[in-house]
């Protein structure tokens, strides 16, 4: 929920007007694309802040991908879970990214590991 809130705020912040935001926790998208409620005590404020910014006359799509379909977003929060909690802004590719990235371009596809 708060990398969602944070990608919404950077995005407006730094003037793209067009923005397609994808995560892997489908419940926090579910709980972003809702009608705002206070039985979410946890979350009402970074929801409320996420809907206020929505409203702002932009474009910006939020949806769900699942981990495999997204690994270098994976890979960035994977990165986030070793750090601190402060919010990290990069002006180039962190190292260790570049061949997800090259794989991404080039559409190599992983499995999704699922129970049966």
């Amino acid at each position: 929920m708060l990398a969602i809130f944070w990608a919404i705020k950077l995005a407006w912040e730094r003037g793209f007007r067009k923005v397609l935001i994808e995560s892997d926790s489908a419940l926090a998208v579910q709980k972003i694309q809702q009608s705002l409620s206070k039985k979410d005590p946890h979350h009402y404020h970074l929801i409320s802040s996420c809907h206020r910014r929505l409203k702002e006359g932009w474009q910006c799509l939020i949806s769900h991908v699942y981990r495999q379909a997204n690994f270098c977003a994976d890979f960035m929060a994977n990165m986030a879970h070793e750090g601190d909690m402060d919010v990290v802004i990069y002006d180039a590719p962190p190292p260790g990214i570049f061949r997800l990235l090259q794989d991404d371009l080039i559409g190599v596809a992983r499995p999704r590991a699922c129970m049966i």
